[in-house]
C-alpha cells in the first residue's frame, strides 16, 4: 500500500533522472575486523558448530573463557586471515556479510570509476 506508492515514486524519480544502477555501501566491512563482532559471531558459531569452531581456531578452549584468548590471537592475524574468518563464520552464522563482501569483491574487480548518478549534482 504505502510501500507501492513509494516504489512508485522512486522509479519515476530514476526515470527522470536516468539513473540505471544503484551502489548499495554497507558499513559492516567498516567492523569486518572487529574483534568484539567477531566474538559474538563465534558465541553463535561454536553452538551451531562446534567441529568446525574448533577447526577454525585450535588453540581457543571454546569450553571455558575465551574471549580474551580471542583478542589477543586476533591481534596477530593479518587482514586476509581475518577476512577469511570473517567470511567462515558468516556462513555459519547466516548473516549477511559474506554474501556482502563477495559483493565487494566482485565490484572491486571490476574497477568501474563511479560517477555522480544524479547530474547537475555537486558535492557540498
Amino acid at each position: 500500500m504505502e510501500i507501492d506508492a513509494a516504489k512508485k515514486v522512486i522509479n519515476s524519480i530514476f526515470e527522470t533522472l536516468s539513473i540505471k544502477k544503484i551502489y548499495y555501501i554497507d558499513d559492516l566491512f567498516e567492523k569486518r575486523e572487529d574483534v568484539e563482532l567477531i566474538i559474538g559471531w563465534f558465541s553463535t558459531a561454536k553452538d551451531l558448530q562446534p567441529e568446525t569452531v574448533h577447526e577454525l581456531m585450535p588453540d581457543v578452549p571454546f569450553d571455558g573463557p575465551y574471549e580474551n584468548i580471542l583478542r589477543d590471537q586476533w591481534k596477530g592475524f593479518s587482514s586476509e586471515k581475518k577476512e577469511q574468518l570473517a567470511t567462515r563464520l558468516s556462513n555459519i552464522c547466516d548473516n549477511e556479510y559474506a554474501v556482502d563482501f563477495s559483493s565487494m569483491t566482485k565490484l572491486n574487480a571490476k574497477s568501474a570509476p563511479i560517477r555522480t548518478v544524479i547530474p547537475g549534482l555537486s558535492a557540498q
